[in-house]
């Protein structure tokens, strides 16, 4: 069978050289083998990727007879400004795996075509098996903003509020959390409407919170359609300053 594409193979190699002899080959072999006792299949999202974002990807395997060995997963292909993990495992004798998947904030806002290839040893060498395709679609996020700057003492309570930039009207709630806290911060998830244009966290700290200033805050949006979530990170670079406690201030000078 012809195809388009050429694929050069070096008959005669040369070490880290030119080869001495190589050859490129236009036609694609192909054979009838036996089913080999799995086969994958992806599930298609209902619901896009949005850039800054993460999404897990559910590969169901279906075993036949007593095939239990591992399958290594990974994604045939990796469109442009989306990030893979390389390949994940589904454990022998298990039936379903994930690959959790990231858009950066340039990744084309577009509809692609993906598919999940895995292999698998039944005992002759591996085996390269597909998933069917599916659509995988990129959208812009929800939400922007900005965190401002603040403070907090040791064992005390403080309020950081961040301003909202609603960038896509959404329907119902939903929720937004503080993270890149320093350690022995906390702060509640906080829900929100389309319609708010900010939103303030409680921050609570402990007496042992790491002091000093930390710039490592960022927001994560979640909304949830159709059972699944649609996720992404916004105002990132936020600051808060953790300072010592009033006992550590009130200690006798040496």
């Amino acid at each position: 069978m012809k195809s388009r594409v050429e694929h050069p193979v070096d008959v005669a190699e040369n070490g880290n050289q030119k080869s001495f002899y190589s050859i490129v080959e236009d036609q694609l072999p192909l054979a009838v083998t036996d089913e080999f006792p799995v086969r994958l299949s992806l599930v298609a999202p209902k619901v896009p990727i949005l850039q800054n974002g993460p999404m897990v990807l559910k590969v169901k395997a279906e075993r036949k007879g007593d095939f239990k060995g591992a399958i290594t997963l990974s994604l045939l292909y990796v469109p442009p400004g989306i990030g893979s993990p390389g390949s994940v495992q589904i454990k022998e004798g298990e039936s379903e795996g994930t690959l959790t998947i990231s858009a950066n904030d340039k990744a084309a806002l577009q509809q692609w075509k993906v598919c999940v290839v895995g292999s698998a040893d039944q005992g002759k060498g591996p085996v390269w098996i597909s998933t069917q395709l599916v659509d995988l679609k990129v959208a812009a996020p929800y939400v922007a903003g900005k965190i401002s700057r603040t403070y907090i003492d040791q064992g005390d309570t403080s309020t950081l509020k961040v301003s909202l930039e609603q960038k896509v009207p959404f329907e119902g709630k939903a929720k937004v959390a503080l993270m890149g806290l320093p350690q022995g911060v906390t702060a509640e998830e906080k829900e929100i409407t389309k319609d708010d244009k900010e939103v303030v966290f409680t921050l609570k700290a402990a007496p042992d919170a790491a002091a000093g200033q930390h710039r490592a805050l960022f927001c994560q949006f979640t909304l949830v359609e159709h059972d699944e979530p649609m996720v992404s990170s916004f105002a990132q670079g936020g600051i808060l300053r953790v300072d010592k406690g009033t006992v550590a201030k009130n200690e006798p000078q040496k």
